[in-house]
């Protein structure tokens, strides 16, 4: 009975929610005048034509730009066009910008932040490692070449790394490609998304630093006008980010259309289709389309942009920048969305639990499969019952636990959307909850993919290590923003054979032993390399207690050492991964240097990624 009425409360508050969407969503989008003629509108974007601005090409392509009653020309960007200074100047209405624009209000001049094309930035540092550079702290005393609107958020990334600024020298640019630069610099901006690319299968001669590593994490590419624009024309400002966001949500759900769309019209870097998929793979992750809808900010997340600006001097940091975002949907917020978040809540305790239920099924399939090694008869009797309990989890985690996931983040996200004044004041509470999310997602992401890989008959299969190693690197970042990883060798090309699920669960488990146990000032060193025939996964920290005397017990079902008080855990994460290696025909080893510890794994070699 308390089971029914639950479920019927539930289905309530979601009713309610959707209901309001619907609502918000109904309400009427005509295209200006009544003549049928369209309003000329001129964008300047800030580099050349490549899929960075597809959410723009696919806009006008779908006709959405036509439908609001626009006829929008882009202007293409370069080395020597400042987006910026166009759009001030009347060459344009509309213009493409980076987090910077806010040192550009502070400045006097009235532009307005109208959406985030780019959750995250791309701007990064590119060094070589022929040079001598393998971690950030290497730059000191360095000959650095960073572009004028990106050489705040670069300062911001190298102080909060712990470097003088006066010790660094920059140089004017030599090229337009970034590897081609360090031959005359140290270290050169570069923007990973594209840049990335032109290093492929040339990782051990590169580092790449990141500055969200640091904790610098500043929104990407911004869309931005005039305050007299919107002040004059809200009508044509609100149709034009409307259909402009909604392009950006398009081309992220067909990028392959639109890649054959920029090779046919817009290729004027003469990019490669694989150049253009590497780029539009990797602006996935900046934009975030699964996470969050399109054009979405925050007040939380622009102090944050402002701080990163204060530590360099660029901005006071009590800087007010009221007027400087024009976010849509500002209403008042209803009386049932607190019982909305307080309903998030119990729902994540009740996830957490049915969570905890089926890593103690887990453990308990562990044991069955140590017992089917014994015999081949109960070998094909444990496969049995795997399978059938494998259906029952999978189904659990798909339907009764991931889905009512999905559902509270999209909530979180509705709240955040269209009632930005109040999740603002709520944002220590709304973050807290987004976490907490976030986390029992991957926790449920991470068993599903072990359950769906153990149960496929033909679960293995050539994987390519250095992209499952970075897609786990990725969500370590996630889940442990306090820990940075040191990329020491990543040799790419290295492929084995195995079950990718299992693969990246070896590396995950990995990061969380070195992120529990490790010193979190010190960052996480990480290895991939080629030994003769066989792969060779390292993980290394420094543990803030003593190793145990034989650390090779730490490979033990439960044992946790000495970290048994450090932070909570099962003690099965190292039991697993040596699990898996051996599984797959490798092995695990640990090494003790001092305080230094570090956990290896070794599997097969299967052959390189670009022969085949």
């Amino acid at each position: 009975m308390q089971g029914r009425w639950s479920r019927s409360w539930v289905m309530a508050t979601v009713g309610l929610l959707l209901g309001a969407a619907a609502a918000h969503a109904a309400e009427p989008s005509r295209p200006p005048g009544g003549a049928g003629g369209l309003l000329p509108v001129t964008v300047q974007l800030n580099w050349r034509h490549q899929f960075e601005f597809a959410a723009f090409y696919a806009a006008e392509a779908r006709g959405y730009y036509r439908d609001v009653g626009l006829d929008v020309r882009l202007l293409e960007g370069g080395p020597d066009i400042d987006a910026v200074e166009a759009v001030l100047e009347g060459v344009a209405d509309f213009g493409v910008a980076n987090s910077g624009l806010m040192i550009t209000r502070s400045e006097g001049k009235p532009v307005v932040v109208l959406g985030a094309i780019m959750q995250h930035s791309a701007i990064s540092l590119l060094a070589s490692r022929e040079k001598g550079i393998d971690n950030i702290l290497d730059l000191d005393g360095r000959t650095l070449h960073c572009p004028p609107h990106a050489r705040e958020e670069i300062n911001a990334y190298l102080k909060a790394s712990g470097l003088d600024l006066s010790r660094i020298t920059y140089a004017p640019a030599t090229s337009t490609v970034g590897p081609e630069r360090l031959e005359h610099v140290d270290a050169t901006e570069v923007y990973s998304t594209n840049d990335g690319f032109r290093i492929l299968g040339q990782e051990h001669r590169y580092v790449l630093f990141v500055p969200r590593s640091a904790g610098i994490d500043v929104y990407g590419d911004v869309l931005f006008t005039l305050e007299k624009t919107l002040t004059t024309r809200r009508e044509l400002c609100d149709r034009f980010r409307e259909a402009t966001f909604r392009g950006l949500r398009e081309a992220m759900d067909h990028p392959d259309e639109f890649i054959d769309l920029i090779l046919a019209t817009r290729n004027s870097q003469g990019k490669s289709r694989d150049h253009l998929a590497f780029e539009a793979a990797r602006l996935r992750q900046m934009i975030r389309p699964e996470l969050v809808e399109p054009g979405y900010m925050s007040h939380a997340r622009w102090r944050h942009v402002r701080d990163v600006f204060a530590s360099v001097g660029r901005l006071p940091a009590d800087y007010d920048f009221a007027g400087f975002l024009d976010m849509p949907d500002r209403r008042t917020l209803p009386g049932w969305v607190p019982g909305v978040l307080a309903a998030l809540a119990v729902g994540m305790i009740v996830t957490a639990l049915v969570v905890a239920k089926v890593q103690a099924m887990n453990r308990g399939l562990k044991r069955e499969v140590d017992q089917r090694m014994r015999s081949e008869q109960e070998v094909r009797d444990g496969e049995r019952r795997f399978r059938q309990f494998v259906g029952t989890a999978t189904s659990v985690l798909t339907h009764d636990v991931h889905t009512p996931l999905t559902v509270m983040r999209l909530q979180m996200q509705t709240v955040r959307m269209k009632y930005p004044q109040w999740a603002d004041a709520a944002s220590p509470h709304l973050d807290a909850l987004a976490a907490a999310i976030a986390r029992l997602e991957e926790l449920v992401s991470r068993n599903l993919a072990l359950l769906k890989e153990s149960d496929s008959p033909n679960g293995r299969r050539t994987a390519d290590v250095a992209g499952a190693m970075e897609d786990a690197i990725g969500t370590f970042a996630r889940m442990w923003e306090s820990h940075r990883i040191d990329r020491q060798v990543m040799q790419a090309g290295l492929a084995c054979e195995v079950a990718p699920g299992m693969l990246r669960a070896i590396v995950v488990n990995l990061l969380d032993n070195a992120a529990k146990y490790g010193d979190p000032s010190v960052p996480i060193r990480v290895a991939l390399e080629r030994v003769t025939r066989e792969i060779r996964i390292a993980v290394g920290n420094r543990w803030l207690v003593p190793p145990p005397s034989d650390p090779e017990s730490l490979f033990g079902k439960g044992e946790r050492g000495n970290a048994a008080e450090r932070a909570p855990g099962s003690g099965h994460g190292l039991h697993l991964v040596r699990l898996l290696a051996e599984t797959h025909g490798g092995r695990a080893e640990i090494a003790v240097h001092g305080d230094w510890l570090e956990v290896a794994v070794t599997l097969p070699l299967a052959g390189s990624v670009h022969e085949r």
